[in-house]
């Protein structure tokens, strides 16, 4: 949070961050949707949201139910499909059912209660968000997985609406793949770029998306750049990077051969 606001504050912004867990209380999404809710009532005009985890997956959810109210979300790491993916956070089955057994467990500093899992049963696992939204993802996030996020963001596709409602029609969605696991480690600032860039705000440093063409997923450039063309952007220093990591890890190869030629 306090990176953050860093980023706005030079930018000429403020950004408010809600209390979401009330002090002596556990988390709950209901609660936490409460507080966002009361948190933005006062406001007149539309809101920025900006969630990370759990954070981002309430920002989604308070969109779909109150879609007059958010101009765009700016969504890091969301934990959609939160029912399945709620034992992997908490550690294995042991530590699940030690959580529902409990009824609280605790995350870094915060505690949970296991109301939350059962509350994440009942709302939407891919909240329907009318409004733009950009997602930053790590494609190694063994929590929640970035195929929940891709799930997501290809469900605002015009082919996958359906025709004829204009109920259903959305704003564009975007995902950032980034090259690393759970917390974005080593990606904030290719994410706080993107931010500022996406929310159109002062002083914005323009950047070239391009498709990832290195994807190991894919055998060829063009199996990479058809599928995800409309939704899929990587930075100049995204390729950069992974060039002169695939350099780095040749010349060490080269030098592993090269010893075990020479003994």
């Amino acid at each position: 949070a306090l990176y953050l606001k860093d980023t706005f504050e030079s930018v000429g912004c403020t950004l408010l961050v809600p209390v979401l867990v009330p002090p002596g209380e556990s988390f709950t999404l209901s609660s936490a949707l409460e507080e966002l809710t009361s948190l933005v009532a006062g406001e007149e005009q539309q809101v920025r949201l900006i969630g990370s985890r759990i954070g981002a997956l309430i920002a989604a959810l308070y969109a779909e139910r109150q879609p007059e109210k958010v101009h765009s979300l700016f969504l890091l790491e969301p934990a959609f499909n939160l029912a399945s993916t709620a034992e992997a956070m908490v550690g294995g089955s042991e530590a699940m059912q030690q959580w529902q057994t409990n009824g609280t467990a605790t995350f870094g500093q915060n505690t949970a209660s296991y109301q939350m899992v059962e509350e994440a049963a009942a709302y939407s696992a891919y909240p329907f968000v009318r409004c733009p939204a950009y997602v930053v993802h790590g494609t190694m996030d063994d929590i929640f997985p970035i195929d929940n996020a891709l799930k997501w963001v290809r469900a605002a596709s015009v082919n996958m609406r359906k025709t004829g409602d204009p109920t259903d029609e959305v704003g564009e969605r975007r995902l950032l793949e980034v090259q690393c696991g759970s917390g974005l480690e080593g990606a904030l600032g290719m994410a706080r770029a993107k931010m500022i860039d996406w929310f159109g705000l002062r002083g914005a440093a323009k950047e070239t998306p391009q498709i990832d063409l290195e994807g190991e997923n894919y055998t060829t450039l063009r199996d990479q750049a058809l599928p995800h063309s409309h939704n899929w952007e990587v930075y100049d220093r995204y390729v950069e990077n992974f060039e002169a990591q695939q350099k780095e890890k040749k010349d060490m190869d080269d030098k592993t051969t090269d010893k075990e030629g020479a003994s």
